[in-house]
């Protein structure tokens, strides 16, 4: 009897041949001649993490085999599959190995959090073959798998970064209404947020008397006293127009200024009042308007200015009306000013409503006087062609001595005065005793004086008469 070579055994007696070590096994060292059972003691198994793919096999190194990275075998004399199948347990999926001749299934790794493999996958032989999810997306667990593995974002949250595990929620001031977003969008000016992972489409609108001018913000600011917003979502408040205002904070509209105020420019936050003299009229005017003349107001806040009385009068802007002084009068209320008495009239008082005649023998011989003038000696009262009263000069051959006098004196018969303005018959220039003026009185001049003969005197008489 022969002795089995290495590789061969045989476990009955008397037989012809010896039979090789199965697939999954080799021989061990020493003659294979007493073996009693297939493969006991004579032939060893291949061990775990190897597989057998070569009978009658000498030893470990021809007849085992590693298994391959992404594999594994936790069986002793594990044989390969038949009709070329890879031989050893692929790592599952979601799972790698990148070891060689793997024993047991924790060999192979799972896809870290934020990454996943996409079929097939099994056997995967290294960490390539899990991807990482994409920005906008994440995977919080462990051997990810599948085109579902990754999960979007949801609205309100974002991931800029691909290979995470979670996503991050909009910051205050941001909104995302839309899944799988890497990142969120701003609030835009005349909204706001202040809830974090907001997911509406648009960001909550300023509510009325309310704005707010930059984008991203997380609350809307008040209209400042003076300006108001009437409407929702604004980026900003509008000025007070003039003459309008309000003094609150977010103010939904302004306020008229009433009778007698204004406002000095656009945006003001309260109303300015008319000084004295002054006055506005709702409608009427912009500004305050000074009072015209004849017209005052005595307080502030004045709709409207009062009439001066008879008597009295104003200049533009006054807080009180005066009395028209002496020599003035004003016969009506209203606008008009005091007006100069004429010539021959006076007011001796303020606040006259009309003027006074001056009496005979007395004159004004301009307008505006406060008293008559009494005529001078020397001097009498004459009408002009107006009808006023005037003083004139006592003409030549005529005197007065005596003031306030509505004519002059004349010289007596037998004197003469050459010329005016005489204030005394002192004045008047006596004939000599030889000469006379007759019967005549008032003479001009010496001439006047004639001789006393009788028949020359009754001639210039005749003469004198009858001129």
């Amino acid at each position: 009897c022969l002795v089995c070579p290495a590789g061969w055994y045989t476990y009955l007696r008397a037989q012809a041949a010896c039979k090789r070590c199965p697939f999954g096994y080799h021989a061990m060292s020493g003659p294979a001649s007493n073996l009693t059972r297939e493969g006991d003691a004579a032939c060893s198994s291949c061990a775990r993490g190897k597989f057998g793919d070569v009978q009658g096999a000498v030893d470990a190194v021809e007849a085992c085999k590693d298994c391959e990275r992404g594999r594994w075998s936790n069986v002793e004399g594990y044989v390969a599959p038949a009709l070329g199948l890879p031989p050893c347990t692929p790592c599952s999926q979601g799972k790698y190995s990148e070891a060689v001749g793997a024993w047991k299934d924790s060999a192979c790794i799972h896809c870290a959090t934020g990454f996943a493999q996409t079929p097939p996958a099994d056997g995967a032989k290294s960490s390539a073959s899990c991807v990482q999810c994409r920005p906008g997306r994440f995977s919080d667990d462990v051997g990810g798998f599948g085109e579902d593995a990754c999960r979007a974002c949801p609205r309100g949250y974002r991931q800029e970064s691909g290979g995470q595990a979670y996503c991050l929620p909009c910051m205050p001031g941001k909104r995302q209404h839309l899944e799988a977003q890497k990142d969120c969008a701003w609030c835009l000016p005349g909204r706001a947020s202040v809830l974090p992972a907001f997911f509406a489409k648009v960001c909550p609108g300023c509510s009325q008397g309310r704005y707010q001018a930059g984008k991203g913000q997380t609350s809307c600011r008040a209209c400042d006293p003076g300006h108001f917003s009437a409407v929702q979502n604004q980026s900003g408040c509008v000025a007070c127009p003039m003459n309008w205002a309000v003094k609150n904070t977010s103010s939904l509209l302004c306020e008229a200024c009433p009778h007698g105020r204004y406002t000095a420019a656009h945006g003001a936050a309260t109303c300015l009042q008319c000084m004295a003299g002054m006055y506005r009229m709702v409608g009427d005017s912009d500004a305050c308007e000074l009072c015209k003349s004849g017209f005052f107001s005595a307080r502030p806040s004045s709709s409207a200015c009062a009439t001066c009385a008879a008597g009295t009068s104003s200049s533009a802007g006054a807080v009180s009306c005066e009395k028209c002084l002496p020599g003035t009068f004003k016969i009506n209320s209203g606008s008009s000013e005091c007006a100069l008495c004429p010539v021959g009239y006076v007011s001796e008082n303020p606040g006259a409503q009309e003027c006074r005649k001056c009496s005979p023998g007395s004159i004004a011989a301009i307008p505006g006087r406060s008293s008559c003038t009494l005529c001078d000696l020397g001097e009498f009262t004459a009408r002009d062609r107006n009808a006023a009263w005037h003083c004139d000069a006592c003409p030549a051959g005529w005197f007065q001595d005596e003031k306030k006098q509505l004519e002059c004196k004349a010289c007596p018969v037998n004197s003469y005065h050459t010329r005016t303005r005489a204030t005394s018959m002192s004045e008047c220039v006596k004939c000599s005793e030889e000469r006379t003026t007759g019967n005549l009185s008032g003479s001009t001049s010496i001439v006047a004086c004639i001789c006393r003969a009788f028949l020359f005197y009754e001639e210039l008489h005749y003469k004198r008469d009858n001129s």
